[in-house]
């Protein structure tokens, strides 16, 4: 790795260890899973990431939403049956039990 590459990856080694530093001030599941999508927003690029549990009467929340305003309010906290996913879960690309939807794959 030459001295340039090493200087690139500074920014990207700073971000990880402010995620890491945000979780583990965390206390509750949902402070955590809100301090992940909004580490994901910052440190990846992404323009919203969004977290969905499915709960133990079979139906979806969304438990943690970063991005704009409005679509947080949008999104945190509805519900959804597990058949509204089942086109994006289609297209969705596999990362271990995580499922990654482009925006470019949704309707």
């Amino acid at each position: 790795m030459s001295e340039q590459d090493v200087g690139a990856t500074w920014p990207t080694i700073r971000r990880l260890y402010d995620l890491t530093a945000r979780l583990n001030r965390q206390q509750g599941l949902a402070e955590t899973l809100q301090a992940v999508v909004d580490g994901v927003v910052a440190g990846c690029g992404f323009g919203v990431a969004v977290v969905n549990i499915l709960k133990d009467d079979g139906v979806f929340e969304t438990v943690a939403v970063a991005g704009p305003d409005e679509v947080r309010d949008m999104l945190l906290g509805r519900r959804n049956p597990p058949s509204m996913f089942a086109d994006e879960f289609a297209v969705a690309e596999e990362w271990g039990a995580l499922r990654f939807v482009p925006y470019d794959r949704t309707r």
